[in-house]
């Protein structure tokens, strides 16, 4: 019989072996991971416990079943900060409130890749990243005139998120760096981790590339 060690990691459900609802090995079996502490730090992890570079996307609950929903155990607390070598070195809370349920599974797409892409369905929005070193350089592409915002958040909220908005006005091109700390238009930050490399307004589309580092701090 084979034995699996405690706090194995494997992806179920996913269309592809990089992908999939996460699941952890406990002493009473395979368990997934409620969805209210789940992050992009844990992602993180999970991805590097299992041989590749990077989580590419960390997805909050089961997604409307993209990739269904486990049957057994639920841990519903765990905090990383991305850096662990293994989901075992994480803070985990075993213990059961009953609060959370199968469909709060947490999931997963991971990537050996330093770049990505992002579109959506309708096309009106495109993203791109490229890794190099500790920076990232993205273009967002975007049918709509005046500006563009993104925000970088561990998990997919406004608050406590830092959000890039640049554009073009009547006095020309601008870009900053900003926080939110609620759901409203959030102030600018003391802190600006980014640099403008070119935004453009051409046909009803605006396009803004920027360079950010990987590691701001905030």
């Amino acid at each position: 019989e084979c034995i699996i060690p405690e706090y194995s990691v494997r992806l179920r459900d996913g269309s592809s072996d990089e992908r999939g609802r996460v699941e952890i090995f406990l002493s009473d079996g395979w368990q997934t991971i409620c969805s209210d502490t789940w992050d992009i730090n844990i992602a993180h992890v999970v991805c590097q416990q299992l041989g590749y570079l990077r989580a590419e996307e960390a997805y909050i609950g089961s997604t409307g079943g993209q990739f269904g929903s486990g049957s057994d155990s639920i841990i519903e607390s765990i905090q990383c900060n991305g850096k662990e070598a293994l989901i075992r070195d994480c803070s985990i809370d075993i213990t059961s409130s009953g609060t959370c349920s199968h469909s709060q599974d947490s999931a997963v797409i991971c990537t050996d890749s330093c770049h990505g892409n992002r579109v959506t369905s309708n096309s009106l929005y495109e993203m791109t990243y490229f890794v190099e070193g500790d920076a990232v350089d993205f273009t967002i592409t975007v049918e709509t005139t005046g500006w563009v915002g993104l925000g970088f958040s561990t998990d997919q909220l406004m608050p406590n998120s830092d959000i890039i908005i640049g554009g073009i006005d009547p006095n020309g091109t601008f870009i900053s760096d900003r926080y939110a700390t609620a759901r409203a238009v959030p102030p600018v930050d003391e802190q600006q981790d980014i640099e403008m490399t070119a935004i453009t307004t051409e046909n009803g589309i605006t396009t803004v590339q920027f360079r950010r580092q990987r590691d701001t701090g905030d």
